[in-house]
């Protein structure tokens, strides 16, 4: 975190700036008089250093340490006797301030990307790291080595795919089974083609179809197998060997370019207000439909486009085998060109396995139904991972997260389970009476969502000191996946630290061993503390609020909301590649480069993010540049199969069909920018007087991609004893040190 000296931000509110400052200065005299009389005033800390320094000496050892008047903490009283003590972050993903004030802060919310990026090896064959278990075989890979074990349940030979080779047709290719101990046999295959691996040796094959090769391990008819095995897929003969990687971003393996707030709507929203069939059915500013009435009659609530039987018109086009899904809170159905339906259900992601033509989308209100109800219809392109934090708006959003020190939200009803009463409240669970069961009573909490980070884990306090009672900590990748348990927290060790680095749900289960007597009253206190000590700290009640920001266009790094001038600021713009632009050559067999000359206009030179390949850095896969002022996209495509003008655009029009088009983002010399929604200004002004927690707050995204600045007054006291007990650490750290 890094500190600056700025005063309090009030924005154009200069009475209450002045009232605060006025109770912060009568708070800083008493502060001050306090520290005067406190343990640690300078007096105190010169005689803990004397001490240390004596202590050294009898050693032989030396300490440097500053004996005379604590000029930091001299300054930090000044600064609160003045009022000027402020903290700033900086630019961050995820915060974590320890001594916030209850006086407004300003939140700044900025574009950022992601794109995943991975260099390529000689070796072809990647295989798929972690455990996969099938037939009673259990094969586990790490770090592309597969350890297997098991037998074969089957009466007839398995085959476990284990990882993927990508192979061009017209090629030759060697395949060796590299050193390993297991049995068995190891194959490519793909369409009813298999391609065998010798067992000792190297073996070349021809490859007459492009694409990826599935990389299978077989066992026999009811075998039993263990043991470890490697695999090498080389375009040349006698190659060493080396762990297959994947070439992320290529020609062979797409990145896509994950922005702040790219679950942009694709519904294009004509629907109008209007009543029909005894339903009031209202637009409102945000694009959300309300309905109100009982419907004399089956009612068709059109979104866009038109249903029937009339004249068909495509108002929307679903691209073949490209994931979508319908965040909207409601069933969204379709009309097809030929006038065939279906429904595009809440909440599940749905593709089409050819091109698809939309003449309309609607909800429909049944006949005699009543309903009062606000409809934000929404679809979005899905992919895996994706931000869905949901939106009632039509753009895109962020979702900001304010949570106190305790990321742990107890969400869970109490319950009686064989004889034990739980009960809960603020965050608490109380346990009464005796457990009746010879197993014991087992409680189970909820899962909660957590960030990746260090944690300090705990679940009681010093006054849980009976040995027929435990907490058991558990994580999951998943909210609803299987469970790990982490550890178990008992009277000797209260707190446990935990690191991941990836978000994961954390859950507990009280327990009461055998039929125990727990008349006398247990409490258990779940924490989950960003922390990297090792001790627990005291609890407090989980608390949190959440900020949804609408965003009308993907946002990139340097995009930004100027909210003095109510715009959305884009520095990025995007283009999509069909092939039908106008290609040409220039280069050589071994290092074809193609470039586009484009209408592109206003792109500062040499900047530039693209879905399959990487931005031009001498590298040996495919990348590309964008340069003399946008008019120019180049593309090289070295060590690709793809040789000719004609090539490269049948290659660009097969992956725009595919529905994974060429996307190229590239700079703007000037930014674009929109006006603000109704929607945006009210949340950005939250965020610009947002009301932090006293002492910790930890602000971030569950999308992890927005760049999140802070500016916030801190509690002085609490900053001050903060400062002071560091101060102390380091010279006893200094101290120990030497």
């Amino acid at each position: 975190m890094a500190n600056t000296e700025k005063g309090i931000y009030y924005p154009d509110d200069y009475t209450k700036a002045a009232d605060v400052l006025a109770d912060m200065k009568t708070m800083a005299e008493s502060v001050d008089a306090a520290i005067e009389k406190s343990k640690y005033n300078d007096k105190d800390i010169k005689d803990e250093v004397k001490k240390i320094q004596n202590e050294q000496k009898t050693q032989n050892k030396s300490i440097e340490a500053n004996t005379t008047k604590n000029t930091q903490q001299d300054e930090l009283i000044q600064k609160l006797q003045a009022n000027m003590i402020q903290e700033s972050t900086e630019e961050a993903t995820s915060l974590h301030v320890e001594d916030a004030s209850n006086l407004p802060a300003k939140l700044e919310v900025q574009g950022n990307h992601y794109q995943e990026t991975q260099e390529g090896t000689d070796n072809l064959a990647v295989l798929n790291e972690g455990s996969i278990t099938q037939d009673g075989i259990t094969v586990n890979v790490q770090n592309g080595v597969a350890t297997v074990s098991g037998t074969n349940t089957n009466n007839e030979a398995t085959y476990i795919t284990i990882g993927t080779a990508y192979l061009y047709a017209n090629k030759t290719y060697y395949l060796r089974k590299e050193q390993g101990t297991a049995v068995g046999g190891y194959s490519l295959y793909k369409n009813g083609q298999t391609k065998w691996f010798e067992a000792t040796g190297e073996s070349s094959i021809d490859i007459s179809e492009t694409g990826e090769w599935a990389v299978r391990y077989s066992v026999g008819a009811n075998a039993s197998v263990s043991g470890t095995l490697k695999f090498g897929v080389y375009e040349n003969a006698e190659t060493e060997y080396v762990v297959g990687k994947k070439a992320v971003p290529s020609v062979e393996y797409p990145s896509p370019i994950r922005t702040v707030g790219d679950n942009i709507n694709i519904l294009p929203n004509n629907f109008t207000s209007k009543t029909e069939n005894g339903l009031d059915c209202t637009v409102n500013s945000n694009k959300s439909i309300h309905v109100v009435g009982t419907a004399t009659a089956t009612t068709h609530l059109i979104l866009v486009g038109s249903v029937g039987t009339g004249t068909a018109e495509e108002v929307l086009k679903f691209k073949a085998n490209k994931q979508y899904k319908n965040i909207s809170n409601v069933d969204v159905l379709y009309q097809k060109i030929d006038n065939s339906y279906g429904r595009l259900l809440k909440d599940t992601e749905f593709t089409f396995e050819n091109d698809t033509s939309i003449r309309g989308l609607y909800l429909q209100v049944n006949s005699g139904e009543t309903v009062d109800e606000t409809y934000y219809p929404k679809l979005v392109e899905y992919y895996e991972g994706m931000d869905e934090s949901y939106s009632q708006y039509n753009q895109g959003s962020v979702e900001v997260k304010k949570i106190n020190k305790n990321f742990y939200k107890l969400d869970i009803e109490g319950v009686s389970r064989s004889g034990v009463d739980y009960t809960t409240r603020n965050g608490t669970v109380t346990a009464k009476r005796t457990a009746t069961a010879e197993s014991g009573s087992y409680f189970n909490t909820n899962r909660t969502k957590l960030p990746a980070g260090t944690y300090v884990i705990s679940g009681v306090d010093d006054t849980f000191v009976y040995a027929n009672a435990r907490i058991e900590v558990y994580t999951s990748d998943t909210i609803d996946g299987n469970t790990t348990q982490i550890t178990t927290l008992m009277n000797t060790r209260l707190s446990y630290k935990y690191t991941s680095d990836k978000p994961f749900y954390l859950s507990f289960s009280f327990v009461v061993t055998g039929e125990t007597d727990v008349n006398d009253t247990f409490i258990f206190k779940p924490q989950a503390e960003k922390n990297d000590n090792d001790t627990a700290s005291t609890f407090v009640e989980h608390q949190e609020q959440s900020y949804v920001l609408p965003i009308q266009q993907e946002m990139l790094d340097g995009d930004y909301f100027d909210l003095l001038n109510n715009k959305e600021v884009h520095n990025w713009k995007k283009v999509i590649l069909n092939g039908t632009e106008n290609w040409s050559k220039n280069g050589s067999t071994t290092d074809e480069i193609f470039v586009a000359t484009l209408k592109i206009e206003n792109a500062i030179d040499g900047y530039g993010y693209c879905n399959y390949f990487k931005y031009w850095g001498g590298i040996k896969i495919s990348y590309f540049s964008v340069y003399n002022n946008g008019v120019n996209i180049r593309f090289c495509m070295d060590g690709a199969e793809i040789k000719t003008i004609e090539e490269f655009k049948a290659w660009l029009q097969q992956k725009n069909t595919e529905g994974n088009p060429v996307c190229v983002y590239y700079r703007l010399a000037t930014p674009t920018k929109l006006d603000l929604t109704e929607e945006q200004k009210e949340t950005l002004n939250q965020l610009n007087n947002l009301e932090l927690f006293k002492g910790v707050n930890n602000i971030y995204t569950e999308q992890n991609l927005a760049l999140l600045q802070l500016d916030y007054t801190v509690d002085t006291k609490m900053y001050i004893d903060n400062k002071i007990a560091s101060q102390n650490q380091q010279i006893l750290e200094i101290a120990g040190g030497n």
